[in-house]
């Protein structure tokens, strides 16, 4: 919906399931295709959020219940990939493959990182923080833009004040993936 207010798309339909618009909370949690992926693994969190008319309401609730938290963000993560892609024209996992997915990609998180810093329940939103002196710090992003065959890599540049040592966008002919257009962007 923000791209057809925008007018990147023309139109908002869900591409998934064709019967609704697609904002965050349909995307990412009341698309019929998900049904199966979200009542089989969050059964509870399903019922307790059956009257919810944001996603941020589901994602507070999603928080409350710590054990599963985790996992609840790698699921996620992998619907938004799967969407991500499936808009870009790439090949997708069948959806009865998001929680396989979501549970490997979360069994290497914890090899790569066991001891991860738990976010507070009362954040409700990343904060940039600036580096250490004499350190920078680069943030980056990438977007494709497939109607156009082009992508583009930005890039921002900070000191420890948070003032702006440098900065880029960039646009570039489309490579194949999204995760190569972050890739570049980082590069």
């Amino acid at each position: 919906m923000n791209l057809v207010r925008r007018r990147v798309l023309t139109d908002a339909l869900c591409p998934e399931c064709k019967v609704q618009p697609e904002d965050t909370q349909h995307a990412l949690w009341s698309c019929p295709i998900l049904q199966d992926v979200w009542k089989v693994n969050f059964g509870k969190l399903v019922a307790n959020t059956s009257s919810s008319s944001s996603f941020l309401e589901v994602l507070e609730r999603a928080t409350a219940d710590k054990p599963s938290l985790d996992f609840f963000a790698m699921t996620l993560a992998e619907i938004w990939q799967r969407r991500n892609r499936a808009h870009v024209g790439e090949p997708t996992v069948p959806v009865c493959q998001v929680a396989p997915k979501a549970t490997s990609a979360l069994q290497e998180f914890q090899q790569l990182c066991p001891i991860h810093p738990v976010i507070p329940r009362t954040a409700r939103a990343v904060k940039w923080r600036p580096p250490f002196a004499p350190c920078v710090k680069a943030n980056f992003d990438g977007a494709i833009f497939s109607q156009d065959g082009l992508a583009s890599t930005d890039v921002i540049i900070r000191n420890e004040q948070g003032l702006v040592m440098a900065a880029l966008s960039q646009q570039i002919p489309s490579p194949t993936s999204v995760e190569m257009v972050e890739v570049l962007a980082a590069r």
